[in-house]
C-alpha cells in the first residue's frame, strides 16, 4: 500500500473513502474512518487547501452518449519553454480535450479527445494543432476500447468503475441530463440544492434525474483527484505491446491489473501498443517490481513496455466535452 508521504492513518483514509465515493456526506464519512462529524470536516478542509485534494470528479461512462475516446502522444521538436507553456495552454483550453497530463522521456504531452467517429476526431486534431503544427516533431494517437478505474488501495469489497466500456449502445439525454451531468463533473459533492438552483429544477426532479443516470450506467462513480507530488508519489505511464491475446489471457491481465496495488487506470486500445496501464509508486524499486510481475504474467506474449513518467498527471481533467 502507498505511504503518502506526511499523511496520517485518518486523513489516509479519508482520501481512500472518497476516492470510492466523493458524494457521501460528512456524517457518513465521518462514521467510515471513525471520527466526529465536525473533525471529519475540517480534515476534509485542510486538504483542499494543502492542494491534496485537487477537485471532486464523477466517472461517466461517454460511450453510453455514443462517443468514442482518442489520445494523442505528442514529440515536440521545441526545447523553448515559452513556446510550450503556449502549446498547453492551447490544449487545456480547446473544450474537445477533456484530459492531459505533462510526461517525459520520449514523449512532452499526451491528452484526450473525445468525438463521436475517427473522422470526427481527426477534424477536431487538426484544428486544435492548427497554431503550433510547425512545433510538432512525432504524434502517435490510440483510440480506447475499455477503460477501468480500480481502488489503489487494492480493497477487494471496492468496486471497480468502467470509465468507459466502448460498447455502442447509446442512450438518449435531454438538456437537462446534460445540466446535471456537466456540473457533477465539474464538482461532484455539489448538492441536489445547489443543482436545483442552477437548473431551475425542483430537487425531487434532480434526484430521479441523478438516479436515473446512475441505474443506466452513464454516471459509474464518484471520486477524487489528488496530487501525487504532494503525497510524495510518482506517476508513470506503461504502453503494453502484446502479441494479440485470446479472451482468457485479456481476462486475466485485466484481474491482475484490477488486483495488484496502485494501478488506478487501465485501458484497452488500438494503438501501436495493446494497453496503457497507469502505475502509482513511491521509488524505483517499487516501479521495477511492479514491471517484473507485468513480465512474469504476460511471458512470451510480451513484446515490450514502453515507460512514461509523467510530471503533471491532471494539466485537465473533465470528463464531458464539447460533444455533450
Amino acid at each position: 500500500m502507498l505511504k503518502y508521504k506526511d499523511i496520517d492513518k485518518k486523513n489516509k483514509k479519508i482520501l481512500d473513502a472518497l476516492q470510492d465515493n466523493s458524494r457521501m456526506s460528512y456524517s457518513e464519512l465521518a462514521k467510515n474512518v471513525g471520527l466526529v462529524r465536525e473533525t471529519a470536516y475540517y480534515r476534509v478542509l485542510s486538504l483542499e487547501k494543502k492542494g491534496i485534494i485537487r477537485k471532486y470528479v464523477s466517472f461517466i461512462d461517454i460511450s453510453k452518449l455514443g462517443l468514442s475516446i482518442y489520445c494523442v502522444f505528442l514529440n515536440l521538436s521545441t526545447s523553448s519553454v515559452d513556446a510550450r507553456k503556449k502549446i498547453i495552454e492551447r490544449i487545456r483550453s480547446d473544450p474537445n480535450v477533456t484530459w492531459a497530463a505533462s510526461v517525459g522521456s520520449y514523449y512532452d504531452l499526451v491528452f484526450a479527445i473525445q468525438a463521436t467517429d475517427a473522422r470526427h476526431f481527426k477534424t477536431i486534431y487538426a484544428e486544435l494543432c492548427e497554431g503550433f503544427k510547425g512545433y510538432i516533431h512525432e504524434e502517435r494517437f490510440s483510440q480506447r476500447v475499455r477503460l477501468e478505474a480500480n481502488p489503489i488501495d487494492n480493497n477487494p469489497q471496492k468496486k471497480t468503475l468502467t470509465i468507459y466500456s466502448g460498447i455502442e449502445n447509446r442512450t438518449e439525454i435531454d438538456d437537462l441530463d446534460k445540466g446535471i451531468l456537466k456540473r457533477i463533473m465539474e464538482d461532484s459533492r455539489i448538492s441536489v440544492l445547489r443543482l436545483s438552483d442552477l437548473l431551475k429544477r425542483p430537487g425531487s426532479t434532480i434526484k430521479t434525474r441523478l438516479k436515473r443516470l446512475e441505474r443506466l450506467g452513464i454516471i459509474q462513480g464518484y471520486g477524487i483527484l489528488l496530487d501525487y507530488e504532494r503525497l510524495g508519489v510518482q506517476v508513470y505511464q506503461l504502453l503494453i505491446t502484446t502479441t494479440s491475446l485470446n479472451k482468457e489471457e485479456s481476462r486475466m491481465l485485466q484481474s491482475y491489473c484490477r488486483s495488484i496495488e496502485n494501478i488506478p487506470f487501465y485501458a484497452e486500445t488500438i494503438a501501436p501498443w495493446s494497453f496503457e496501464i497507469t502505475v502509482l509508486v513511491e521509488d524505483n524499486a517499487h516501479l521495477q517490481s511492479i514491471l517484473n510481475d507485468l513480465k512474469e504474467k504476460l511471458g512470451t506474449r510480451l513484446r515490450a513496455i514502453e515507460v512514461i513518467p509523467t510530471f503533471d498527471y491532471y494539466i485537465k481533467y473533465q470528463s464531458l466535452g464539447k460533444a455533450v
